[in-house]
């Protein structure tokens, strides 16, 4: 059994597996044709006879050089090219990496989720249009549609639910969005701020000003908190817990 080209596949079955009046298509000549076939899928599917064994290329799923994977109509659309650059990517569903160019360690998985980014790398967007709008920010998590939608430089930022985070400006950096906003594509457009919407959680994650907020848009310095909110504290149950320390 062995791994053959398509022609040479060809050849075998016409001589093979021909007319079989007279009876001498043994078993084993479609046994070994068979087997053939199976263990040479990748060069049927590929559009080079001379790729690596295992590399697969077709219309719309490849794993080009370097380690990328590539599933969707348009993802990963410029990598022909001059100077083009691309280690580790992963892009599926349409449009995703579309624009990339010189980058790597990206994940985007959703319609048109990092379809923007030029430079960018180690930024994973997971869902419609997450990190949609991200040219060349680094280290970014986007998760859910819309999310980070309008960040295009921005680095380390997180954020989590529907349209979480969506109105942030083009170069915020270092920010937690966790809400869910009942946004649509035509919502995201007309509402561009996302006046009205307020996040459950909103963090600062740079070192310098490491606090959490909930239920607030707006941060104070830590030196105000390291734990903002914006509304009463109160445990659930009344009279069994401290709220703060004596010390």
């Amino acid at each position: 059994m062995a791994i053959l080209p398509k022609s040479q596949l060809q050849a075998n079955i016409n001589s093979e597996l021909g007319d079989n009046s007279t009876g001498q298509i043994s078993p084993y000549d479609i046994r070994h044709n068979l087997i053939d076939i199976t263990d040479s899928i990748s060069n049927l599917i590929s559009s080079s006879q001379n790729l690596t064994i295992g590399t697969l290329t077709s219309d719309n799923f490849s794993t080009p050089a370097t380690r990328n994977v590539v599933a969707g109509v348009e993802s990963l659309d410029s990598i022909d090219l001059n100077g083009y650059m691309s280690i580790d990517n992963s892009a599926f569903g349409y449009a995703t990496l579309r624009s990339n160019y010189q980058s790597s360690g990206n994940a985007a998985f959703g319609s048109q989720s990092l379809s923007c980014n030029i430079y960018g790398s180690n930024n994973a967007g997971f869902g419609y249009k997450s990190l949609g709008a991200n040219i060349d920010g680094f280290g970014n998590v986007g998760l859910g549609s819309f999310t980070l939608n309008k960040n295009k430089n921005g680095n380390f930022n997180i954020a989590i639910g529907n349209g979480a985070g969506y109105y942030v400006d083009k170069n915020t950096n270092n920010k937690l969005y966790i809400g869910a906003h009942p946004v649509d594509e035509t919502h995201v457009c007309a509402n561009p701020l996302g006046s009205g919407f307020t996040p459950l959680l909103h963090g600062d994650l740079s070192s310098s000003e490491l606090c959490l907020g909930v239920g607030t848009r707006t941060l104070n310095s830590r030196t105000f908190g390291v734990l903002q909110t914006s509304g009463n504290i109160a445990p659930t149950l009344g009279n069994i817990f401290d709220i703060g320390h004596t010390s």
